[in-house]
């Protein structure tokens, strides 16, 4: 009975540690990245509609080669960082018109998830 509780006890140990993403190694590339998705987050335009598509076209397409890259690397904690501020992104593209407010808003929000990702990309270490 004992070896069996020691033995179901590993097993559930053993199994929690298979959902747990170890952080990747420093990549400059993948900071470079990062910071081009935060500069085009801080440059997006909210004033007028045709500023802002232009705008949500540069921040999609920072964020897709961010996407590539690090799923083609394995980056796997960098691609789930990602997935958050794809879906931030989602809500502004879905819209046709959005208003100033609105924009001012999903803008103050990516401009959080982008710069902690970017710190945390940043502070990796390890070679």
């Amino acid at each position: 009975m004992k070896q069996l509780t020691i033995l179901i006890a590993m097993v559930i140990g053993i199994s929690s540690c298979a959902n747990f993403t170890m952080p990747s190694n420093y990549d400059p590339n993948e900071s470079k990245g990062m910071i081009d998705v935060l500069q085009d987050v801080r440059a997006l335009d909210c004033r007028t509609d045709a500023s802002q598509q232009a705008g949500i076209k540069e921040i999609q397409e920072s964020v897709e080669w961010m996407r590539l890259y690090t799923d083609i690397k394995g980056s796997e904690d960098v691609f789930v960082s990602l997935g958050a501020i794809d879906h931030t992104l989602t809500g502004m593209i879905v819209r046709d018109n959005m208003s100033v407010g609105y924009c001012k808003l999903k803008k103050k929000n990516l401009t959080l998830q982008v710069s902690d990702t970017a710190q945390a990309v940043m502070k990796r270490y390890g070679e």
